[in-house]
């Protein structure tokens, strides 16, 4: 088993804190809870894929709308920040990942095709 470092919920405030500087949270146990869905595919269903990992972070993030603005900007800079803080980067954010997350948060891309395509910009580090 991979040993992960996991991003915390400060970490995700500090990289929306650079999106937006007076954006409150709005909702911190959503933001805890979306966070911790990667944790818990990783410790209980033994998921190793890092950037199937990051997609959970991404998504999770998304989904909490902790942020009265740029949640999916923060979402998609958490998941590329736990990448990084792992040994891997995204070498290039065309403006297709940023459909890509627009289409994850609302639904209408799941998570393993997320992935599938995001693993297409990430590389070791």
């Amino acid at each position: 088993m991979s040993d992960y470092q996991f991003i915390s919920v400060d970490d995700v405030i500090d990289i929306q804190k650079s999106i937006l500087a007076k954006a409150p949270v709005t909702n911190v146990g959503k933001l805890e809870s979306g966070l911790k869905r990667a944790e818990q595919y990783y410790y209980y269903d033994d998921e190793q894929n890092i950037v199937m990992l990051a997609s959970y972070i991404i998504l999770g993030v998304a989904k909490a709308h902790a942020f009265p603005d740029g949640n999916k900007r923060t979402a998609f800079l958490s998941g590329a920040y736990f990448l990084d803080i792992n040994g891997y980067e995204i070498k290039e954010t065309p403006e297709e990942l940023a459909n890509l997350v627009e289409a994850l948060s609302s639904g209408r891309l799941e998570v393993k095709k997320f992935a599938a395509e995001l693993a297409k910009f990430v590389f070791d580090g």
